[in-house]
């Protein structure tokens, strides 16, 4: 059974919000994708932007899911894989709407189409970047990073300090 509170917060009930979210984003998702699957949009034959959703759509259910998971670990790993799913799940919904969006460039000058699709491709890499360094930085940078993110909470302690001490806690 994992302990959602674990190394944390000093307050259980900080993390009420955080569980609740995370769960509903994983049920939610789940719930659609079943319904999309047994609605036949994976059926032959297949509209273009069918597979790049449902993608999508699995690609958000496994980061919330991972993302609860995360909450109640005090391993990197776990966090490695909230942020692997993140950014697939961001480069899912990308490749989404670069499909829906494919058509509408059809009148465009060649330039702008290739930058339409290299200004979110870019980001997406970016993102994916800032998550590795973030990741593999020493404990020192990545709190340091992490604090510069999120302000501090009223009670003085900052949201970033409770995430990523349980993080580099000894194994």
């Amino acid at each position: 059974m994992l302990d959602l509170t674990a190394g944390q917060s000093d307050d259980p009930a900080a993390l009420g919000l955080p569980v609740v979210g995370f769960a509903l984003v994983a049920l939610a998702n789940a719930a659609y994708a079943v319904y999309l699957w047994r609605a036949g949009l994976l059926r032959r034959p297949l509209d273009r932007a069918a597979l790049p959703f449902f993608a999508a759509v699995l690609a958000t259910l496994a980061w919330g899911a991972m993302s609860l998971v995360d909450l109640g670990s005090t391993k990197r790993f776990t966090w490695h894989l909230a942020l692997l799913f993140d950014q697939c799940r961001y480069a899912a919904w990308v490749a989404f709407l670069l499909v829906l969006l494919r058509p509408m460039a059809g009148g465009l000058p060649d330039w702008r189409t290739r930058l339409g699709i290299a200004l979110p491709v870019a980001l997406a890499g970016l993102g994916l970047g800032a998550n590795a360094v973030l990741g593999f930085a020493s404990p020192a940078a990545a709190d340091a990073g992490l604090r510069a993110c999120w302000p501090a909470s009223s009670a003085g302690r900052s949201t970033a300090c409770c995430w990523s001490s349980r993080y580099f806690a000894p194994d």
